[in-house]
């Protein structure tokens, strides 16, 4: 069945085909983006193995998301799935937002899904079968297909200092969590490779384990790294249990539709960073070295930003001076409340936002 959005959300069918039913729950966090959202539907409506259910935690200050579940209810009822709505005005943060959803999901397996990614027609099917196939597994994602393939020399060169710098990168098959807390992701992906973590837009896991280890609510708002932060404990409870697999293929548009300020970003993923290093990585001297060297490794990235602009003769470089100035001031403030960050309050932070 092929679907073609229209502006007014309508659908116009062709040729009814046989679905697949499965007993998947998928959680979907939300915030004002219900364009995202929409086309997000569309690619769920569009598999070929459908989920059981559609969880929606909307944490919108307006009702635009909660009219276009209204508007396409019948769609999804139609092919037999379920759509449940939860409206969460408070927005706590995205990792509440997920533990919310989990109570309301029925689904042996439960997927999370950002709410501006796109679905490949396949994507149900294919993780479904990664479980079938791998009985032990207790996580499965995708692969995100719009991934930086390093054709670039640039790009190329960048990635091996951040390499260097033990900070996030690429690398063919791999993703691991480094120890300094940062991690890697594959550029390429040729086969189903085994995991430490797993990421946050497109992530599934058996049901039974999240009642267990569940998203961590001190991390608010973006709550940067709670993906990372679910799924690396997992693994560490369960080893050789998480997976990747190329064939569920899943586009990430990034939407710029309510994201932070470049020094609220900054100061959150320095805070966050330094908060999941202390509470999952083991405190040894070399890696607590490791740790330091990565925050060198931010401001070196930031300094040859600046560098870059001012090389290349270009007439402004406000932009990238400020970009080092909260880069660097977001230790400072990390420095400042290094205690509480150790005991796992941050409290502080919630100030901020």
């Amino acid at each position: 069945m092929t679907i073609h959005i229209t502006k007014d959300y309508g659908l116009v069918m062709e040729k009814k085909e046989a679905r697949t039913k499965s007993e998947f729950s998928i959680v979907i966090p939300t915030y004002n983006r219900p364009d995202d959202l929409k086309d997000l539907f569309f690619s769920i409506l569009d598999q070929t193995e459908s989920p059981k259910e559609v969880v929606i935690v909307d944490e919108s200050d307006n009702p635009k998301t909660r009219d276009l579940v209204t508007l396409l209810s019948t769609h999804f009822s139609e092919r037999g799935i379920a759509l449940k709505y939860l409206h969460n005005p408070k927005r706590t943060s995205a990792g509440a937002a997920r533990n919310l959803g989990v109570l309301h999901a029925t689904g042996d397996i439960i997927v999370f899904l950002d709410d501006d990614v796109i679905l490949e027609r396949n994507y149900i099917k294919a993780i479904s079968e990664t479980y079938r196939d791998y009985p032990n597994a207790v996580g499965v994602q995708g692969f995100i297909v719009n991934t930086p393939k390093l054709e670039n020399p640039s790009l190329l060169l960048r990635n091996q200092l951040r390499k260097m710098f033990f900070l996030y990168h690429f690398g063919k098959d791999k993703c691991t969590v480094l120890p300094s807390g940062a991690n890697t992701y594959p550029n390429r992906i040729s086969r189903i490779i085994e995991c430490q973590w797993l990421q946050g837009c497109n992530q599934s896991f058996k049901s039974r384990f999240l009642k267990e280890i569940k998203f961590d609510e001190n991390l608010k708002k973006y709550s940067f790294l709670e993906d990372v932060d679910l799924s690396y404990r997992l693994f560490k409870k369960y080893p050789h249990s998480l997976y990747m697999t190329p064939r569920a293929r899943v586009f990430h548009k990034w939407s710029k539709a309510e994201r932070l300020s470049v020094a609220s970003l900054l100061r959150t993923q320095t805070i966050n960073r330094t908060y999941f290093f202390y509470k999952n990585i083991e405190q040894t001297f070399l890696n607590e070295f490791i740790f330091v060297w990565s925050s060198v490794g931010q401001v070196v990235f930031s300094s040859l930003v600046l560098t870059k602009h001012i090389l290349s003769f270009r007439k402004s470089t406000g932009s990238e001076a400020r970009y080092i100035v909260v880069t660097l001031t977001s230790y400072v403030y990390a420095l400042r409340h290094m205690k509480d960050i150790k005991k796992g309050d941050l409290r502080f932070h919630e100030k901020t936002f």
